[in-house]
């Protein structure tokens, strides 16, 4: 392991522990296990199991080297996690996945005819709290993934607010995260990693035509530094922003020194055009 996953695996920890401290989220916590404890572990039949994602998070597989990891265990010492299954409302007989999506495909790609499962007949949002806490709070959920999902609990009827509180996250994260899958391209560069989350929030908030004019320039950059500069220019506030629409002039004073010759020149414009109009009354 290197030091950058090292650390990204330290910062996991810190999260998943400040997670676990939060009450909402202990309580959410408690009733999954609530719910597991009430299961009963049982061997279904794959054959069984609805080939249904109602309940699934995950939009993304996870890589090759973690789920070929993941056969190897299965197939060596057996499944030893469960999954999470309830007896499916639509058809009589079958079963529907609530949490361990992996773990089955994995068990299908070993042929495995029998699967262990915890089974327990809960409704619709107990099952939604149980797949949560599997894949939000336990794990990081990719950019693209927590943004499929926000969309799900959308289509459910939940405000950004409701969706902020139930995935603890400021409602203001949530609204980035929507700004940002409204646009198609700006998503795809998360989503392929040539951008950060944080990279994509600063670009967002460009007029449309400043972020469709960065998004097309970070598309055509082969190196990462090449990108993190574009972000970096593309968003930089100029030294003096006018709005003649409002009537307004705007300052930028951050890095005046190094800003000094710009501002400059940029009020002496102002002034010119000022007299220009006094003259022309």
């Amino acid at each position: 392991m290197n030091m950058r996953e090292a650390m990204k695996n330290k910062i996991n920890k810190q999260i998943e522990s400040g997670l676990d401290k939060h009450p909402d989220v202990k309580k959410k916590i408690e009733i999954t296990e609530d719910l597991k404890a009430a299961g009963q572990i049982v061997e279904i039949p794959v054959k069984d199991i609805l080939d249904d994602t109602t309940f699934q998070i995950r939009t993304e597989s996870i890589s090759k080297e973690d789920f070929e990891s993941l056969k190897s265990s299965i197939q060596k010492h057996g499944l030893k996690v469960p999954i999470f299954v309830r007896r499916a409302p639509m058809v009589e007989g079958k079963y529907q996945v609530i949490a361990g999506f992996n773990r089955l495909r994995a068990c299908k790609e070993l042929n495995i005819k029998t699967i262990k499962a915890i089974f327990n007949d809960i409704k619709d949002e107990e099952a939604y709290v149980v797949s949560e806490i599997e894949n939000l709070i336990r794990t990081q959920l990719s950019f693209f993934d927590m943004l499929c999902y926000i969309k799900k609990l959308e289509t459910r009827g939940l405000s950004s607010k409701d969706i902020a509180e139930r995935l603890d996250k400021h409602y203001r994260t949530i609204n980035l995260y929507k700004q940002i899958g409204e646009h198609e391209k700006l998503t795809n560069l998360v989503k392929d990693g040539k951008i950060n989350f944080f990279e994509a929030t600063r670009l967002i908030k460009l007029p449309i035509d400043d972020l469709n004019r960065a998004v097309n320039k970070i598309e055509s950059r082969d190196s990462k530094e090449e990108t993190k500069s574009t972000v970096k220019k593309s968003t930089e506030k100029p030294p003096v922003l006018i709005d003649k629409e409002k009537g307004t002039i705007k300052i930028n004073l951050v890095g005046t020194i190094k800003n000094k010759e710009a501002i400059l020149k940029e009020l002496k414009k102002i002034i010119i055009e000022i007299e220009k109009a006094e003259e022309a009354k």
